[in-house]
């Protein structure tokens, strides 16, 4: 997941990002580093939060 560069772009830090998703730091982290998975309805969630596509997202980076 491109997650970590589209956030890093727009100049979050993964607790900004986490706080406005209602994650928790450490879980972004992991979905980050690809240790766990978001659901489709969180994917979507994130990408309008960060202003992407959701497929942009899924894309190998």
């Amino acid at each position: 997941m491109n997650l970590a560069i589209w956030r890093r772009q727009r100049g979050l830090t993964q607790e900004d990002l986490a706080a406005s998703l209602g994650f928790s730091a450490k879980y972004l982290s992991s979905v980050e580093r690809g240790k766990r998975n978001l659901s489709l309805a969180s994917v979507e969630r994130l990408a309008s939060d960060i202003g992407v596509d959701p497929l942009e997202l899924l894309r190998r980076p």
